[in-house]
């Protein structure tokens, strides 16, 4: 039986699908598949080009994807199926879900023009091996 890992950003700003791409990517076990959410309420879909451009640097095109690391609203069917729930660093906004997550990534928004999106990348890559191994 499958079992699905939900990666969940309240800001959409690519971190869960960087974290969905990455863990599919590297995932052994077959029972095992990531998906990504986002959970703010006010949403525009903006590509978030930093996070695409390091991801190229890293042999990644999540833009050529067949679409399937755009954006999906969280729902609580998502929720009620995944086997576990990881948060990107926006605890706060998942919490107001039926259920809380299993781990917070704590990283900084690409989106800030403050964050050292190299930094931030080598940290969440660290993350994701840990789940994996």
């Amino acid at each position: 039986i499958k079992k699905y890992i939900l990666f969940v950003c309240g800001h959409k700003s690519w971190r869960s699908q960087m974290a969905e791409v990455y863990f599919n990517i590297y995932n052994k076990n077959l029972d095992l598949e990531a998906f990504s959410a986002w959970t703010a309420i006010k949403w525009d879909w903006k590509i978030n080009h930093k996070v695409v451009n390091l991801l190229k640097t890293k042999w990644i095109d999540i833009l050529n994807q067949n679409k399937k690391y755009i954006p999906k609203m969280l729902t609580n069917e998502m929720l009620e199926w995944a086997y576990k729930v990881y948060t990107m660093g926006c605890m706060e906004w998942c919490m107001v879900w039926n259920r809380k997550a299993d781990f917070d990534f704590e990283l900084s928004d690409p989106a800030r023009k403050d964050t050292d999106i190299e930094k931030m990348w080598e940290d969440f890559e660290l993350k994701i091996k840990n789940i994996l191994n």
